[in-house]
């Protein structure tokens, strides 16, 4: 709806320009010369329209199809825009008409009336490029809907950076208990058998301001160092009630050293947990999670 909104604006403003100049004109052929100028500025107001959505849509990964159409039509509603101001002009009409050895002289109306086939001769090309470009220009609109989800609010890339924390910290919930206990136990074993020197605990945590699209968190730590990533989730709130929804989409590189968690949209205020071990094969290197993590949002 913002969208069709922001669309007629566009239009009534491009409308407005041309009527409100030619109330005060006189210009024989008025009609088909009014059509012309509309047509043509409703092409350039289609380029504005355009590079709004450019400029304030956010696009998820799965619309860059979408925007790369987007710059396509931006550009060809610039060139059908300057190409109609072109077809507008009075000297293109006055070499029609001359065809016919049709002569309009002065700013008064001519009272000659054109056949059907020269009319359309004046106006077709501006019709046609406006036609194209409107075609376009609405299945770009209508593809713009799924952006609008949960109860009609927009969708939004996410916003806030993620927080790590080294474990235990304050306000740790009881639930991630008993997979730091595993995370744990699995680094004691580790121990004596040389494979690593020393591991923390961490948690990766992010928390949605807004409705956000589906994105992907990374974890990625430098190289004499690896990750273990035990369980990931998503904490939401459903009727007061808050629920917790595992996250298995998680892969990492061969060394254990990069991994990414792919997260399906969020609501507001959800949260987004991962939680994991950091590993050390050096007993001098640090294993403070904030220093050696690298945590981001794509």
């Amino acid at each position: 709806m913002y969208w069709l909104l922001l669309l007629f604006l566009a239009m009534v403003q491009s409308a407005g320009v041309i009527l409100g100049t030619d109330v005060y004109q006189r210009r024989p052929h008025r009609g088909l010369r009014l059509v012309n100028d509309l047509l043509s500025r409703f092409q350039l107001g289609y380029a504005f329209f355009l590079s709004a959505i450019l400029i304030n849509f956010s696009f998820p990964d799965e619309f860059k199809i979408l925007k790369a159409i987007i710059f396509i039509l931006l550009f060809l509603a610039l060139i059908f825009g300057l190409w109609g101001l072109r077809l507008a002009s009075s000297s293109r009409l006055q070499r029609i008409l001359a065809d016919k050895t049709h002569r309009c002289t002065g700013e008064e109306k001519c009272t000659i009336k054109l056949d059907f086939r020269t009319a359309a001769r004046i106006v077709s090309g501006s019709l046609i490029s406006f036609s194209i470009l409107t075609v376009f220009v609405a299945l770009v609109v209508f593809s713009l809907k799924p952006a609008s989800n949960f109860g009609g609010e927009v969708m939004q890339k996410p916003q806030n950076d993620a927080i790590l924390k080294t474990v235990p910290y304050e306000g740790e919930p009881e639930w991630q208990a008993d997979h730091f206990y595993r995370l744990q136990q699995e680094g004691e074993r580790l121990k004596p058998a040389e494979l690593i020197k020393k591991y923390a605990l961490g948690a990766f945590e992010w928390t949605a301001s807004t409705q956000t699209y589906p994105f992907t968190m990374v974890l990625h730590v430098p190289q004499g160092y690896t990750l273990a990533v035990r369980a990931a989730f998503i904490e939401g709130n459903e009727n007061g009630r808050s629920l917790l929804e595992p996250l298995n989409k998680i892969s990492s590189d061969n060394e254990f050293e990069h991994f990414t968690i792919e997260v399906p949209e969020c609501g507001k205020q959800d949260k987004v947990f991962v939680l994991f071990r950091l590993d050390s094969k050096n007993a001098n290197d640090s294993t403070d999670v904030g220093d050696v993590v690298q945590a981001s949002i794509q």
